[in-house]
Formats: C-alpha cells, sequence, structure tokens
C-alpha cells in the first residue's frame, strides 16, 4: 500500500508525525516536501496521485483552504480514489462537503487513534480500484500565473512601465485574494525582485515600497532605496483599490452665466448630475484606457522622450489570478490599424495630421493615440486617446484612474464634484459618461469617459480652468 498525503507545508510538524506512524506499520507515503515547484513539480505530484493506492487529505484550516491541497483533492475524486480525511490541526468548518463526514480526528495522537487509522487505511486499500479510462483532465498547475510572472521578472528582457504597472497590479491582488503566507512570502519576493530590476521605473519603485510596507507581514530584506528621483516632474504612481464614486452633479451651459450646481433636474437615482451645453462641433472624444498614470517626464516635443508616459494595468478579469485576470503582461502588442483609424476620426479640433501617433495599447485597448499639443484656445499640452472593446472595461480603468497615487481629485471648475456624472443640455435626463478633474506636482487632468462610444480620455496641462474649458467645448 501506498499513501498519498495532501497537507499544507504550515503544517509540517503535525504531517511528520503522521507520516512516523504510517511508516511504523510498514506502509509506504509519499509527499511532496523534496520537490520545488513548477510544472516538473505539479506533472510529479499527479503522478504519484494516480499512482497511491490511499489518498489521505490531512485536514486542516490551512489545507482546507490551500489551492493545491483543494486540486489534489478534486483530482483524487476525480479519479475515484479512496480517500481518508484525517484532521491534524483545528478546522473551523468541514464546509458540505461529504467527505468530511467521517473524518479520523488524528489532533492529539494516541495508541487508540494510530489503530484506527492503519486499520482504517487498509480498509480503504481494499476498495481501490481501476483508474477511468480515459483519465479526467488533470487540474491545472495552482498559482500558474506567480510563475509567469516570475519568468517575466527575471528575464533579461527590458520591461516597460506598462508591463511593470501591469505585473505589480497582479501581485498586488494577490495579496489580497491569496489566503496562504506561503503565498505571500513567495508574492513579496517577486515585487522585491522587480524592485531590483535595474530598469526599474521609479513609479513603479515606489508602488512596491508602499505594498511591501502596508504587508501584514514585513520582508525579511530591506528594499533599497527608491531610484533618483527625476530632474523632471516626479511620475503618478497608481494606487490599486477603487471606491464609491461621489455623488454627481450638474453643470450649467459654459456660454450662460456662471456655472452652478445644484440647479439640475431630478435625476431617478436621487444623484445630482453634470451637463453641459455642446458647441456645434459637438462631442468628439476618444479615449483612454487601463490604469493610466500621466507623467510628465520631458517636452511633448521630444519624439520618443515624450511629455507623457503612461503606465496601464488591464481590467481583470473575474476568472482568474489565476485572473487575470485574466490579467496578462502584455509585451509587445501594437493598436489594431482599423481602430487607430476609427480613433482618428473622432479626435477633437485642434490635432494636425503628425499631432497624434499610435502608442502601444494601454492595458487590453484596441488601439491608443498619443497626442501633443492641442491648438485650441485652452488645449491640453498632451493627451491619450484609447478605444475599448467594451464599456465595462471602460468604466473599470476610469475608477482605478480616480485613485492613483501622489494625485489628488479636485473640484472641476464651477464646484463640480470630482468624480461625477455629465450629461448634455439637450438631453439632461441622459448620462453621456463620466467626469473627474485631478491634480498632481503643479500639473492637472480632466478624465471623461463617453460611455457609447467605450471611450476614456485624459488631458492634461498646467492650468485647470482653461483647460476644463476646452473641455466643456471640444471634449
Amino acid at each position: 500500500m501506498t499513501v498519498f498525503i495532501s497537507h499544507s507545508s504550515r503544517d509540517a510538524a503535525a504531517v511528520q508525525t503522521l507520516v512516523k506512524h504510517i511508516e511504523s506499520a510498514n506502509e509506504a507515503v509519499w509527499l511532496d516536501t523534496e520537490l520545488t515547484g513548477g510544472q516538473a513539480w505539479w506533472d510529479e505530484i499527479l503522478n504519484q496521485i494516480r499512482g497511491c493506492t490511499v489518498f489521505l487529505f490531512a485536514l486542516s484550516n490551512n489545507s482546507r483552504t490551500s489551492k493545491p491541497c483543494r486540486a489534489e483533492l478534486d483530482y483524487a475524486k476525480a479519479l475515484g480514489l479512496p480517500i481518508l480525511p484525517v484532521e491534524i490541526g483545528d478546522t473551523d468548518s468541514y464546509g458540505i462537503d461529504p467527505l468530511f463526514s467521517d473524518v479520523i480526528d488524528y489532533r492529539t495522537p494516541d495508541v487508540d487513534s494510530s489503530i484506527r487509522l492503519i486499520t482504517t487505511l487498509r480498509k480503504r486499500a481494499a476498495e481501490r480500484g481501476e483508474l477511468p479510462d480515459p483519465l479526467p483532465e488533470p487540474p491545472p498547475i495552482p498559482y500558474e500565473y506567480l510563475q509567469r510572472l516570475g519568468v517575466t521578472i527575471e528575464s533579461s528582457e527590458p520591461l516597460t512601465l506598462t508591463q511593470q504597472t501591469e505585473i505589480v497590479f497582479e501581485l498586488q491582488r494577490a495579496l489580497n485574494d491569496e489566503q496562504e503566507e506561503t503565498v505571500h512570502e513567495d508574492i513579496r519576493h517577486l515585487l522585491r525582485a522587480l524592485r531590483r530590476r535595474p530598469d526599474v521605473a521609479y513609479t513603479t519603485a515606489t508602488e512596491i515600497d508602499r505594498i511591501l510596507a502596508e504587508s501584514k507581514r514585513p520582508e525579511p530584506e530591506q528594499a533599497p532605496s527608491p531610484p533618483t528621483e527625476p530632474a523632471h516632474p516626479v511620475p503618478v504612481s497608481p494606487a490599486w483599490s477603487t471606491t464609491a464614486p461621489q455623488p454627481a452633479a450638474t453643470l450649467a451651459s459654459p456660454s450662460g452665466p456662471p456655472p452652478a450646481w445644484g440647479a439640475a433636474p431630478p435625476a431617478s437615482s436621487g444623484k445630482r448630475r453634470l451637463w453641459i451645453a455642446l458647441g456645434a462641433g459637438g462631442i468628439a472624444l476618444i479615449a483612454i484606457v487601463a490604469l493610466v498614470v500621466l507623467l510628465v517626464v520631458h517636452p511633448w516635443s521630444s519624439s520618443k522622450s515624450t511629455a507623457s508616459s503612461v503606465s496601464s494595468t488591464s481590467a481583470a478579469s473575474t476568472t482568474s489570478p489565476t485572473s487575470s485576470a485574466t490579467t496578462s503582461t502584455s509585451t509587445s502588442a501594437t493598436s489594431d490599424p482599423d481602430a487607430v483609424n476609427q480613433l482618428r476620426g473622432m479626435l477633437p479640433n485642434g490635432y494636425s495630421a503628425n499631432t497624434c501617433e499610435p502608442d502601444e495599447p494601454l492595458g487590453n485597448a484596441l488601439a491608443t493615440l498619443k497626442c501633443g499639443p492641442n491648438t485650441e484656445p485652452g488645449g491640453p499640452g498632451q493627451a491619450l486617446y484609447s478605444l475599448f472593446a467594451s464599456t465595462s472595461d471602460m468604466k473599470t480603468v476610469f475608477n482605478r484612474l480616480l485613485q492613483m497615487k501622489n494625485s489628488q481629485l479636485v473640484t472641476c471648475p464651477g464646484d463640480a464634484p470630482s468624480p461625477t456624472d455629465w450629461h448634455t443640455v439637450a438631453n439632461p435626463d441622459v448620462t453621456v459618461g463620466s467626469l473627474a478633474c485631478q491634480s498632481f506636482d503643479n500639473q492637472f487632468n480632466v478624465m471623461w469617459t463617453y460611455d457609447d462610444k467605450r471611450l476614456l480620455d485624459i488631458a492634461n496641462g498646467d492650468q485647470l480652468d482653461p483647460l476644463f474649458t476646452w473641455w466643456t467645448k471640444n471634449g
């Protein structure tokens, strides 16, 4: 008889006692204490499960919430193996799994419990049948996304700011989602490895420092101090959590008296809403995507050393971090030509033919355009426009933009709350999109969405009032 023991590494001491007692009864035991992870590690575990006589689940709170343990248990069930749950640590709940209705209590092993354990193991071994043919689909390797990120971090290939931001986003989400402390240690290790890369951006380094500082268990090694702050304005570092938007408001027509908030038509939601009068040109707004941080680095006119660097994070898919979530780290994506052409046809007035260039898509954008100065009065010195495949992706990005590190939401001119919904005078009961004003390091952003067109835009300038006036006429 060979007993496969599925266990959490946090229960090592109790498991060793269990192994000792089984081996003293001249029964073979296999567990994965000597394997180090990776696909080969997982393949060997699955092979040992298929070859064992009895699958023993070392039950505790640690193993019950462990993804690898749960995957091993589910695979053993799919194979039809005899399964014996043995409680080796405190367990808050067995859940509704009928498997745990007959558990051997081995938290304080004695002669009686040892005899019951060996007797039950041999009884279950006699129930072992042939494996199904064909075999069930093997479960995927747990925490595959962490291994994928580790390969990317350890690669000698340079990482763009966009890629670094996406990696940090996935790792911080994993710290929030995963329950095992050993996995948290692995995540912190990856964050430190990214922090040590020679091409790490200032924004990335400061965000990693923040995450490690806020982590429940401090890292054993001291993270290096951030890279020397650039002579130009410091980039804005994103925060990865979102909060509920503030109440919306109503903006009077810019062509009329000074904007007054509170005179909006009643909305069904009970919120105040923003509505504006559109010029003859209407709205020709495009959008930016993903988690974006607008960084003032160099004069806009200097081609590759643009005045704006943008870091973005893909909207996480609900299926994984596994996810992403699932989120993926893009390496060399390019904007879709058709989407680029669509964006060019939607740009606001004030851009010449050579002012806007296709850029690496931000997050999961179909296309992104990076634009230099707009020639209209009060126009932005720099702007980013991106087109999304779905409105939900666009809204996720907008909400995350509201929480950029080192930035502050400010009241838009006319005492407009930020963020808020905006509307047109012609259709005051219809929400066109969302709007927010933001300041950072003596710079200002006006950010807004056009929901029906799946567009989001960030316009950047030195002064908020003229930038906002430009938006009311052109955005």
